[in-house]
């Protein structure tokens, strides 16, 4: 048996929030119609969230690869929290916690 816990919180909101995402985005398409210019803020927060959890949560929070400004930071964790993958406190002290645990070449 293994030693980790299971956030259901957390579970909860990993596996609703894309079925909240499509069903709602199904409804809205139905009932409003769909123009092309709907897609713009999708694909911007995409990538943008995309961007603030793998630069900032993963390369500047959990491994310090490299010094950033002060604004960078407030868009890493502003874009990472809208992610929702927890607080960047919460992602870099699991991530490190992992990495304590993995054999790393």
């Amino acid at each position: 048996m293994s030693n980790t816990r299971f956030s259901w919180v957390n579970g909860s909101v990993l596996i609703s929030t894309p079925i909240a995402a499509v069903v709602l985005a199904g409804w809205y398409v139905f009932s409003q119609g769909f123009v092309w210019p709907d897609l713009v803020p999708f694909v911007a927060m995409y990538f943008l969230s995309g961007l603030a959890i793998t630069a900032g949560y993963h390369r500047y929070y959990a491994h310090r690869t490299y010094v950033c400004h002060p604004i960078v930071q407030a868009f890493v964790l502003i874009f990472g929290a809208a992610a929702v993958l927890n607080s960047a406190l919460v992602w870099v002290s699991e991530h490190r916690s992992h990495y304590r645990h993995v054999n790393v070449v």
